[in-house]
């Protein structure tokens, strides 16, 4: 009984950190989704984001939150919109 313990503990122990997975995509500060994030900030007249990357797409979600898509106008709604579709989850 014991041996069938300690089997089906390791068993468990050995399934959950394989079974455990991070969906996270990583941006680092030259990826194209940074760099439009930047320049939304810059034309707002925010301050920029930190340098100290890489940022997962939640992080860059929560910048991006600061930007006021309603005084956005041209190419930088163009900009925005393309950036909101690209940090989207996926389907």
């Amino acid at each position: 009984m014991r041996r069938l313990m300690i089997f089906l503990s390791l068993l468990i122990g050995l399934y959950i950190p394989l079974s455990a997975a991070n969906m996270q995509k990583i941006y680092s500060v030259d990826s194209p989704e940074y760099e439009a994030l930047a320049l939304l900030s810059i034309h707002q007249g925010l301050a920029l984001p930190s340098t100290a990357g890489p940022y997962t797409t939640d992080e860059l979600a929560m910048i991006m939150g600061r930007i006021k898509a309603a005084e956005l106008d041209g190419p930088y709604k163009e900009l925005y919109e393309e950036l909101t579709s690209s940090l989207a989850p996926p389907k």
